[in-house]
């Protein structure tokens, strides 16, 4: 059975074969389709007949080209026996037999490769569907991933709002606070000692100022910004060293 095998993967490959089968060569593919029936013809007289299993295995491992190839080859080797008369030849019987022989192959090899390109097509299509599902569930992970850190940047921006509100309120407050102390300092110093009254105001005015500076840098580390320019800063020490000179000028003059 080996040997019939061997015979059809040659059909198969014969590229001279299917070249004239394709040039509608008939001289040369007669020639070859009459070669090869007389090997069948050999074949069958040992083996008898061939089994549909075995052929069903060679089809199993073959390439879809290959397959249609030995299609095509085994068919034009059933006309050409047909041209030759071997499928009515009275004179040998065995001619007529090794028709029907191969008759009968071809039409095992037309239904397997049926059944083998279903099977590639149902293939084919698993594997389109499991690329898909694999799609669908990277895309539903990307989006849950997406939804977690969403949720996580909200709470965390949630709480950087209840940070900072508390902190705008806390510079009110304070606002608030040393508005009525500087009042009320001034309202009992304003009638005694200008000069310390001055000295009180400046070293007011320098704590206030880096309170509130110090709660404006808080606020831009919890918003995730920083002062990207250098007006801010440049208030801030212009302010400071003002503040500070009153201070000391005031000071020095008590």
């Amino acid at each position: 059975m080996t040997e019939l095998i061997d015979l059809l993967d040659e059909i198969a490959r014969d590229l001279d074969f299917h070249c004239s089968i394709i040039d509608n060569d008939e001289e040369l593919m007669r020639e070859r389709a009459d070669a090869y029936f007389m090997r069948f013809k050999e074949i069958y007289a040992r083996i008898g007949r061939h089994r549909y299993s075995n052929v069903s295995r060679y089809i199993d491992s073959a390439l879809q080209d290959t397959v249609d190839a030995l299609s095509e080859g085994v068919k034009c080797i059933i006309s050409c026996a047909e041209a030759n008369e071997y499928d009515n030849d009275i004179e040998d019987a065995t001619n007529q037999e090794c028709y029907k022989k191969i008759n009968k192959l071809c039409d095992h090899i037309e239904l397997e490769a049926a059944r083998y390109s279903s099977i590639k097509k149902m293939q084919v299509m698993a594997e389109s569907h499991s690329k898909q599902e694999e799609s669908m569930l990277k895309l539903m992970q990307e989006t849950e991933d997406t939804v977690k850190e969403t949720h996580e940047q909200a709470k965390s921006l949630s709480q950087q709002l209840i940070s900072i509100l508390g902190i705008f309120a806390g510079i009110i407050v304070t606002f608030s606070f040393a508005t009525t102390i500087v009042g009320e300092t001034i309202a009992n110093l304003a009638k005694s000692d200008v000069v310390y009254l001055g000295f009180i105001i400046s070293v007011l005015g320098a704590i206030f100022m880096n309170v509130i500076a110090f709660l404006l840098s808080f606020v831009t580390k919890l918003s995730g910004h920083t002062f990207s320019k250098k007006f801010p800063w440049l208030i801030y020490v212009v302010g400071n060293l003002i503040a500070v000179g009153l201070s000391l000028f005031f000071f020095f003059k008590m």
